[in-house]
């Protein structure tokens, strides 16, 4: 019985570090920024991309400027992909 209960607290304890990683890594670092998680989904499909295929899949809304466009791709080139 008291190793039943143990093991129930083990896991939730394991769970909830679990999570608290997950929202640290998501919360700061590489994936704290919406852009940064967009392009890992990205690579995560592709696993290889040039910069240009990522600012067009990013910049798949076809309301954005091209000025918009040329600011996604140097914020890639200087923010987040070096």
């Amino acid at each position: 019985m008291a190793t039943l209960i143990l093991a129930e607290a083990a896991l939730a304890i394991a769970g909830f570090l679990d999570d608290a990683l997950a929202y640290l890594v998501q919360s700061s670092g590489v994936l704290g920024h919406p852009v940064r998680r967009r392009v890992m989904s990205l690579l995560v499909d592709r696993e290889i991309a040039t910069r240009e295929e990522l600012v067009a899949a990013l910049s798949d809304d076809e309301t954005r400027s091209e000025r918009e466009v040329e600011r996604l791709e140097t914020m890639l080139h200087h923010d987040h992909l070096p």
